[in-house]
């Protein structure tokens, strides 16, 4: 009888375990699928559009920040907050921080903030279907250092190859793509 026990403590225990293992690897994979990657894009495109819309007749970008974010029901909020589609926030206006840009400044950022290593190689390394219309200037990550990427750079070349952004990737990352 003990023995008869002791096999099904053995079987339950492998069968959860076995079950955490599939959850566990289903939501690398969900939050990871190349489909949250182009719905990512797909936000950072409407959000670019959006701004250029809103600025066509002015001089600069001043006065871009989250508040740009904040009208678009597009857009997944959790509270005051704009998400994208891993569940991580937008930030919009200039820097790491998404300040408000400031009067003269040509360019704006949109910054994915608190990245898995995964989600910021994803994110870094994807493209636009036409980044030349969106303005888009460079793309820098910190992480476990910061790297710049722009447009004709012999070595930090745009687009950006995955074995480089997995050079620079890190848990907790950002990703920011300069816009003009």
């Amino acid at each position: 009888m003990f023995s008869f026990l002791r096999k099904t403590l053995d079987l339950r225990l492998c069968t959860a375990v076995a079950g955490l293992l599939l959850a566990t690897v289903f939501c690398f994979w969900w939050y990871g699928s190349p489909k949250r990657v182009n719905e990512a894009m797909r936000e950072i495109t409407e959000i670019v559009d959006g701004i250029h819309k809103d600025y066509v007749r002015k001089n600069s970008y001043w006065g871009v920040n989250n508040s740009a974010l904040e009208s678009n029901k597009r857009l997944r909020h959790r509270g005051s907050q704009t998400v994208n589609a891993f569940g991580k926030p937008i930030l919009v206006g200039q820097g790491e921080n998404g300040d408000t840009v400031m009067p003269g400044d040509r360019t704006f950022d949109i910054v994915f903030t608190e990245l898995s290593f995964g989600e910021c190689v994803r994110s870094a390394t994807s493209s636009f279907a036409s980044p030349e219309t969106l303005g888009l200037m460079q793309v820098k990550i910190i992480g476990k250092s910061e790297q710049v990427f722009i447009w004709g750079n012999k070595e930090y070349n745009l687009p950006l190859p995955e074995f480089q952004a997995k050079e620079f990737c890190d848990k907790d990352s950002k990703v920011i793509w300069t816009f003009e």
